[in-house]
C-alpha cells in the first residue's frame, strides 16, 4: 500500500487528536488494534504520541486501520468521519493514476508490437491481461518473500559470518567506517552508504578496534584500540596507511574519540579516560595528528562518564551517564558545556545510551528501552525537547547516527541470521 504523504499524515493527526485524550486513545488502540499504546509509541506530550503512533501505523502499513479503529471507537466525531472517507478518496485516486501509468505503458508496448515486420503467431495480450498478469507475478513475489510493498524497509547493508556495528558517517556522507568481525577479530572497515565497496582497513590480530569515526576532512580514522593490557586512541589513514598512538598513557584507559572543529576553527579532540580513577570526559587540541593541552571536563564520583560527541548548534558536549553503583540501573544522557559547566540531563529519568549528535542542527539520537524495546529516539533540544520515535523493530536497535539532512538513520540491529548487522533506514518525515 502506498505511503501518506506529509500533509495527509498531518490531517489524520489532526483528527486523532480532536477525537481522543490520551487515556480514551489507550482504550481504543487496546480494544481495536490489540496494541499497547505505551509500548508502541512514547511522547512527552499527547500531540507527539499520536504522532509517534502514526510513525509506527505507516511503517507496518496499519494506517488505514488505525482511521477506521478511530471511526469505530468514536463514530460521532465528524472530523474523524471525513479524514476516513478522505483517506478513501486518496487511494481511489492514487489507484487511478497506476492504472493509468500501466494502461499507457502497455499501450505503448503493444503499439511497438504491432508495427513490427514480423508479429508475433500468438495474438498481443490486450491492456486488461497484462495487467492480471503483472498482478499474478507480484502476488508471487510477495508469496517468496522476494518483493516488498513496503517504500521504508531498513535496507541491511552488511551480510556475512561476523558481527558488523558501530557505523559512523563521513562529513562528506559518502563514506560509513564501522566495526566487523568477520575475519575473527573486530576490526575496522570502510563501505559505500548503500553498502558497497566494503574494505578491511586494519589488521591487527593482536588489538580489538572500537568505536571508529572520521577526522571532519575525512583523511583519517580515530579509534580505540585494545590490546589486552590498556586501551589507548589511535589514528589511521583512511586508506589504511601510518598507524598512530596518539595517547599511550600508562595505567590508564582512553577511548570512545571524536574529533570535531571549536568556533575557532582548531580541532578538538574528545574522549573518555579512567586516568583519574573514574571514567571521565576530557577535551585536547588535534594538532598535526598530536593530542596536546587535554583538560578534564566531567567529574563526578556517583556516575561514569563516557561516550562524547560535540553539538555544534549548542557549543556544547553530548555525552551518557552510567551509575557506578550497580543497583542504580539507568544510565543518563547528559549535555555539558565545552568549559566543564552546567551540566543538563536529558533522559529525565529514563534509561537512555548510545547519544549521537547530528551534525549542523539541533538533533541528538539515541537508544531507549521506555516503551520496552531498545529503540532509537531523536530529540530535538531547541523546540523543549520533542521527541520523536525512529524505529519499530522487533529486534533491539542501537547505535545510530544520522544524516546532516535528516533523512537517513544508520544503525546497527539484528539481523535474521542472528547477529548484528548495519541497517540503513529512511526517516519519515525527515528531521529538519
Amino acid at each position: 500500500m502506498d505511503r501518506l504523504e506529509g500533509p495527509q499524515l498531518e490531517k489524520i493527526h489532526k483528527a486523532i487528536i480532536s477525537g481522543y485524550d490520551e487515556a480514551s486513545l489507550a482504550r481504543m488502540v487496546a480494544f481495536e488494534l490489540s496494541e499497547n499504546l505505551g509500548t508502541i509509541s512514547y511522547g512527552k506530550s499527547f500531540s507527539e504520541t499520536v504522532f509517534n503512533l502514526l510513525m509506527w501505523a505507516e511503517q507496518y502499513d496499519r494506517t488505514d486501520e488505525l482511521v477506521r479503529a478511530a471511526v469505530e471507537h468514536n463514530p460521532h466525531n465528524s472530523e474523524l468521519r471525513k479524514i476516513q472517507q478522505d483517506i478513501k478518496d486518496w487511494r481511489e485516486e492514487a489507484d487511478k493514476t497506476e492504472d493509468r501509468k500501466v494502461i499507457t505503458d502497455v499501450d505503448k508496448k503493444t503499439e511497438a508490437h504491432a508495427n513490427r515486420r514480423f508479429k508475433p503467431i500468438f495474438a498481443i495480450p490486450t491492456p486488461y491481461w497484462w495487467k492480471l498478469g503483472l498482478a499474478f507475478l507480484i502476488a508471487s513475489l510477495l508469496a517468496l518473500g522476494i518483493y516488498s510493498l513496503k517504500k521504508s524497509s531498513p535496507a541491511q547493508l552488511t551480510r556475512n559470518s561476523g558481527y558488523n556495528y558501530q557505523p559512523s558517517l563521513s562529513l562528506s556522507e559518502d563514506q560509513i567506517v564501522f566495526i566487523s568481525t568477520r575475519d575473527g577479530n573486530p576490526e575496522i572497515y570502510l563501505m559505500g552508504t548503500d553498502g558497497k565497496n566494503q574494505r578491511r582497513i586494519t589488521h591487527t590480530p593482536n588489538i580489538k578496534e572500537d568505536s571508529p569515526s572520521f577526522t571532519p576532512d575525512g583523511m583519517w580514522i580515530i579509534y580505540s584500540g585494545n590490546d589486552g593490557a590498556q586501551e589507548d586512541i589511535y589514528i589511521i589513514r583512511s586508506d589504511g596507511s601510518n598507524t598512530l598512538n596518539l595517547t599511550q598513557t600508562p595505567h590508564s584507559n582512553e577511548g570512545r574519540p571524536s574529533v570535531f572543529h571549536d568556533r575557532f576553527i582548531v580541532e578538538k579532540l574528545l574522549f573518555d579516560s579512567d586516568q583519574s580513577g573514574n571514567w571521565e570526559i576530557y577535551m585536547g587540541d588535534f594538532i598535526q595528528q598530536e593530542l596536546k593541552n587535554v583538560t578534564q571536563i566531567t567529574s563526578r564520583t556517583d556516575f561514569y562518564s563516557r561516550l562524547p560527541s560535540f553539538i555544534e548548534t549548542q557549543n556544547r558536549i553530548l555525552f551518557r551517564s552510567e551509575p557506578i553503583v550497580d543497583g542504580r540501573e539507568k544510565s543518563e544522557i547528559y549535555t555539558i558545556d565545552i568549559t566543564g559547566e552546567n551540566p543538563q540531563s536529558l533522559s529525565q529519568g529514563q534509561h537512555d545510551w548510545s547519544p549521537s549528535a547530528m551534525q549542523k542542527a539541533d538533533w541528538i539520537t539515541f537508544v531507549s528501552d521506555r516503551n520496552g524495546n531498545p529503540e532509537i529516539y531523536a530529540m530535538h533540544l531547541s523546540t523543549g525537547r520533542e521527541t520523536r520515535r525512529l524505529t519499530f523493530n522487533e529486534t533491539e536497535d542501537d547505535m545510530p547516527t544520522l544524516s546532516a539532512d535528516g533523512k537517513w538513520l544508520f544503525y546497527t540491529s539484528t539481523s535474521r541470521s542472528g547477529q548484528l548487522d548495519i541497517f540503513r533506514s529512511i526517516v519519515q518525515p525527515g528531521l529538519k
